[in-house]
């Protein structure tokens, strides 16, 4: 019986988590429109927000559904604003 306890707890923190990345990238989307900021801006400052490591950015693209190259000028307009910078994962 513990077994199944486990993983409905282990199951309770993934969907809880999922949660809170998406509230997170909703908080950026919004904070984002109202400076003007394209959708795809906020979406990504919010993901790379809440995630523990680097991400590439066809990651990105694919785990948001926007394409390379929203991805590519997103991540761009982010780093001009020095909201992120540059790592090679």
């Amino acid at each position: 019986m513990p077994l199944s306890s486990d993983l409905e707890t282990q199951s309770d923190h993934a969907v809880g988590g999922r949660e809170l990345e998406l509230e997170s990238i909703d908080f950026f989307v919004r904070l984002m429109s109202m400076l003007g900021m394209p959708r795809s801006v906020g979406e990504i400052y919010g993901l790379l927000y809440f995630s523990q490591d680097s991400l590439p950015m066809d990651q990105i693209a694919s785990r948001l559904g926007i394409s390379i190259g929203s991805a590519s000028q997103g991540l761009r307009t982010l780093r001009a604003l020095k909201a992120v910078k540059t790592a090679y994962v």
